[in-house]
């Protein structure tokens, strides 16, 4: 199975756009990108992306796709929405976390829903030496 804008639509619960709107065009190439971000950090960890349970990239797909739609595009970090009615006005501000508003962004949570996070301790080793002390020679 692989993700569709109208799966999108339905998440975000709209109406499926057309398919030559701006909204369809810019699911479409959000969810192409979310697929290649997942392969290219399988690859960079060694997991054959064709490894990875089927159902559960879709899901993380379309947790990207969907969250990259409920995003400003611009970067704000806030954005304010006015609904007046007769003689009273509403406003509605909703505030995003710095980063990440520009483009796709996964959560470790659904990276580790791949099994794609770095395991504890992969990090390179490095070697410190401690003032004052001598690693022991071998053969002495």
């Amino acid at each position: 199975m692989a993700v569709t804008v109208d799966m999108v639509a339905i998440e975000l619960g709209r109406p499926t756009p057309a398919s030559n709107s701006l909204d369809a065009a810019q699911w479409a190439t959000w969810i192409s990108r979310a697929e290649r971000a997942i392969r290219s950090r399988a690859d960079r960890l060694g997991v054959a992306f064709e490894s990875l349970d089927v159902d559960v990239v879709d899901d993380v797909i379309l947790y990207a796709v969907v969250r990259r739609a409920t995003r400003p595009i611009d970067g704000a970090e806030s954005v304010t929405e006015s609904v007046t009615v007769d003689a009273g006005t509403v406003n509605d501000t909703r505030r995003y976390p710095a980063g990440g508003q520009g483009d796709l962004f996964f959560l470790d949570t659904w990276w580790a829903l791949l099994g794609l996070m770095p395991r504890a301790g992969r990090a390179r080793s490095i070697r410190l030496g401690v003032p004052g002390w001598r690693t022991p020679r071998q053969g002495m």
